[in-house]
């Protein structure tokens, strides 16, 4: 192998590297957030917020609306505006969850993915325990 050759598959590998350690960044950011989500929210629940979070860098380009940290996006529903804690899409308007078109914006201004505010009180886990039982208490009158 020729002196250039050699330059040049060193090169190569070191850019390859390069895209590989920042898509490996992108992800790991991710998975933090949804580590996150998935302590806070029910199994449900963050199964859909990791779900929205692994298609957030697929999501179309946002386009930034005038000065304000507001986007639009064309999305399947049509032309959606989003910030960094609303959007008008149809995942978040049902679910009360944060949706892709949000992790999106979060990302672009550069604030963390995760934010408990984004989500409703309805799917936080420790509301869940403390209102909802699986298994009722026996009654005084069913031990003997």
């Amino acid at each position: 192998m020729s002196l250039y050759n050699w330059h040049l598959f060193t090169s190569l590998v070191c850019v390859s590297c390069t895209l590989k350690y920042e898509y490996v960044h992108v992800i790991l950011w991710a998975d933090a957030a949804a580590y996150r989500y998935g302590e806070l929210l029910t199994s449900y629940a963050a199964k859909l917020v990791k779900k929205q979070l692994q298609h957030h860098m697929l999501t179309d380009e946002l386009l930034p609306v005038g000065t304000s940290q507001d986007f639009q996006v064309q999305s399947h529903e049509g032309l959606l505006t989003v910030s960094a804690s609303a959007c008008e899409c149809l995942f978040r308007k049902a679910t009360g969850l944060p949706c892709r078109h949000m992790f999106a914006a979060r990302h672009i201004l550069g604030l963390d993915l995760y934010d408990e505010g984004l989500c409703l009180q309805r799917w936080l886990l420790q509301i869940c325990s403390a209102t909802q039982r699986l298994v009722s208490a026996p009654s005084s009158s069913s031990i003997q």
